[in-house]
């Protein structure tokens, strides 16, 4: 039960505390991710996989990554 407390109830430490080298585009996504609530996460698992292949494209292509988030 205290773990489920702490998840309901805390905020998660930034990914950048815990690695700064990830990219702020995916620190958002993450973060995104970890919203409490549920009107503020993805709605579906199919936008965060679109999303991220568009991530992956724009760093093959060299484009800016952070566009695609905002």
């Amino acid at each position: 039960m205290a773990v489920l407390r702490q998840v309901s109830d805390q905020d998660p430490l930034p990914i950048k505390e815990l690695n700064p080298r990830i990219p702020t585009w995916l620190c958002a996504i993450i973060a995104k991710l970890h919203e409490k609530d549920p009107n503020d996460r993805f709605q579906t698992a199919k936008s965060v996989a679109e999303l991220l292949g568009k991530a992956i494209k724009s760093i093959h292509e060299e484009t800016s990554v952070s566009s695609l988030f905002i």
